[in-house]
């Protein structure tokens, strides 16, 4: 055997060895760090979202924008597919609002708006126009955090939003339930204190004093003969 020969393969094989280690590692540090930039851009970001709500008891569609990021989003620009109006005594475009014709230059973190459509009942009911009030449409918003620029799409499902709204619908279905024994117990409570205000109150005997004592005879009734 040529020991010579077989120290050279050996260290040839060793030096591949460390090389192979060393690139993973480069690797698995790269990945690392990019993930580290990742997480720390993702809880900084600013992260702008578009949705439609209802108010407290769903008598009323709001468009909602709202920053949930930690940063401010920078030269904010909202746009709607579909021509959507308001549908209140004056109908009006939406677009209209400063923040859709104009935009935002620093839309703050932690910040919302919100745009009032319509009452729901209406804006659902099968007769309503849909060329100014649909119930679908798709709404993108575009800003830039940090240097980057982001583009995001939320479609809009206006009667789908409504019938999962079942927090305000429970309680009023909730309220529709009770109101009826509570209003009819508390007419019976009114109607006790009104009857117990009007019956004469009992009389409660009065002390009679020494002379009205003696007036009546009393005196005369224990003397003796």
């Amino acid at each position: 055997m040529n020991w010579g020969t077989f120290w050279s393969a050996a260290s040839a094989i060793a030096a591949l060895g460390v090389l192979i280690i060393t690139v993973i590692y480069a690797w698995l540090t790269y990945r690392l760090a990019k993930a580290a930039e990742s997480q720390i851009w993702q809880s900084s970001r600013a992260s702008v979202i578009a949705s439609v709500v209802t108010n407290q008891g769903g008598q009323l569609f709001l468009l909602h924008i709202e920053n949930l990021g930690s940063s401010p989003a920078e030269s904010l620009r909202v746009h709607i597919d579909r021509p959507l109006h308001t549908q209140f005594s004056q109908i009006k475009p939406i677009i209209d609002a400063p923040l859709f014709k104009n935009g935002v230059s620093s839309f703050p973190a932690r910040h919302s708006v919100k745009f009032a459509l319509g009452v729901s009942f209406n804006w659902l009911n099968k007769a309503t126009d849909r060329k100014l009030h649909p119930t679908t449409f798709n709404i993108t918003v575009e800003y830039e955090t940090f240097g980057r620029k982001i583009v995001d799409t939320f479609p809009i499902d206006m009667e789908s939003l409504y019938s999962l709204s079942t927090i305000d619908k429970d309680y009023l279905e909730e309220f529709g339930r009770t109101f009826p024994d509570k209003f009819e117990r508390s007419i019976r409570d009114i109607t006790r204190s009104i009857q117990e205000a009007a019956e004469p109150a009992p009389r409660v005997p009065r002390k009679r004093s020494w002379p009205e004592w003696f007036s009546q005879g009393v005196w005369a009734k224990h003397r003796w003969d």
